[in-house]
């Protein structure tokens, strides 16, 4: 029983407590979905094993004054979700569906001029806001081909991190991947300078069936993304703690505490 407890625990760490069950839930339209830039994000969950990655693919919704971006597997699970015709068929679906790697979801200009991050902490849905113009860029005249697109190169500070991206004017839209934005084209790649963070585009085309941008109509627990950090550190902290109180082998507890070790490289380094 331990043993089962403790893997438990664990799973809630490597999935960033992003498996809670989620009941079909109202949403509030946004925009209508113009474009749909999807990339490759590869990652170092662990500092101090920067070669040990992970890659998801994430995707940008573009509406004309709006954009979304999530992970794709959160979208399509929450599009095999709304196929439900009743509760009984929603929680079969929910344990078959798809898995989300991450819950975050960033609303870029909503409310206007501002950015709009809801994130999960088991069953609780917290919403912070931030401005949307917060990027200093500094733009390079380097280019490159990227794929079929003349890229340009501009670096930015941000998170404490020190970021590389490559935007193409041919495609004059001012967004890209997570909450980076306000250059003069689409972002197609990005990097931190570490290469603990890439984003590559894999695709951008228009959507074939219509598709909005929405906000789930949730009790979100208002924050700011300080306070979301250190709520999320917090009980992250209270998961090793009740785990460690299960294991009384010290092997046991040492093997727990490297695997606890390992998540410990968020993409914005700074909480302000």
């Amino acid at each position: 029983m331990k043993y089962q407890i403790f893997c438990f625990f664990l799973l809630l760490l490597s999935t960033g407590f992003s498996q809670g069950f989620l009941a079909p839930t109202p949403t509030k339209t946004l925009d209508t979905v113009k474009l749909i830039v999807t990339y490759s994000f590869t990652f170092s969950p662990d500092s101090l094993n920067p070669e040990n990655k992970n890659e998801v693919d994430v995707v940008l919704f573009i509406g004309s004054s709006i954009s979304l971006y999530q992970c794709l597997n959160s979208f399509n699970r929450e599009q095999f979700l709304a196929g439900s015709r009743n509760l009984d068929e929603f929680k079969q679906r929910a344990r078959q569906g798809p898995t989300s790697t991450f819950p975050t979801k960033i609303f870029k200009n909503y409310p206007q001029g501002m950015i709009t991050t809801t994130d999960r902490i088991m069953q609780d849905s917290f919403i912070f806001r931030e401005e949307l113009n917060q990027f200093q860029w500094e733009i390079s005249n380097q280019t490159t081909k990227i794929g079929n697109f003349k890229a340009q190169k501009a670096t930015v500070e941000f998170g404490g991190r020190s970021w590389v991206a490559w935007f193409t004017t041919e495609i004059p839209i001012s967004d890209g991947p997570h909450k980076f934005n306000g250059l003069p084209g689409l972002i197609l790649k990005l990097y931190d300078t570490r290469n603990h963070f890439v984003f590559d585009y894999n695709s951008i085309k228009k959507p074939e069936v219509p598709l909005i941008i929405e906000l789930q109509k949730l009790r979100y627990i208002e924050t700011t993304k300080a306070n979301f950090r250190r709520a999320r550190e917090a009980f992250r902290q209270s998961v090793i703690n009740e785990t460690f109180e299960l294991l009384t082998d010290p092997n046991s507890r040492r093997v727990a505490a490297q695997n606890m070790r390992r998540s410990n490289n968020p993409i914005e380094l700074s909480l302000e």
